[in-house]
């Protein structure tokens, strides 16, 4: 707390009464925590829960390697949906439709959402993690790079939506897809 000596309550009652630092929290607690999101994603605190858990994910790595009902945490949360996805992309051309443009949906499955440098390659196929966010890929033992399915699909729709006028805008997009398959 900044300035803690003018703070009305001491610090020590704000913890008897359950008041933790990243510190006490427990990987039961964001298992719970993630489960909240994923069961309520349409309740007002659901996106701040995602962000703060996430956040301390960030800072508290090694928790995703404690054992929650007999699997690890890492393992549980890539299927759970409290992961809120990117929006689109300033580069990302505004003739192709970008993924969450399309759903309703508001949280995703970190197992179903590709990392941020790939949203060229797969961005109206699949969600993508905000760049901030792209460090839960590898912490949690996930694919790095797009399917080459999703990478086709993106080729299909930019192929169903091309038109001459839009060359310039869809060019380099389809560049970077021919690099990927190379």
């Amino acid at each position: 707390f900044p300035n803690i000596d003018n703070f009305p309550i001491g610090v020590r009652l704000l913890h008897k009464l359950g008041l933790k630092t990243w510190n006490d929290v427990t990987s039961e607690e964001i298992l719970q925590c993630a489960n909240h999101v994923n069961n309520y994603p349409d309740d007002h605190c659901s996106e701040s829960r995602s962000k703060g858990l996430i956040e301390l994910l960030r800072r508290k790595g090694g928790l995703l390697n404690q054992v929650v009902s007999g699997k690890q945490l890492r393992h549980l949360l890539t299927n759970i949906r409290f992961i809120k996805p990117r929006e689109r992309k300033d580069d990302y051309p505004s003739s192709l439709p970008w993924f969450t443009e399309q759903n309703t949906t508001h949280f995703y499955r970190p197992a179903d959402m590709a990392e941020s440098k790939y949203s060229r390659l797969i961005g109206c196929i699949r969600p993508t993690l905000r760049d901030e966010d792209g460090f839960l890929h590898s912490a949690l033992g996930l694919q790095s790079e797009p399917c080459v399915n999703d990478v086709i699909s993106q080729l299909l729709t930019i192929k169903d939506t091309y038109e001459t006028r839009l060359k310039p805008e869809l060019l380099p997009i389809i560049s970077d897809i021919y690099k990927y398959f190379n």
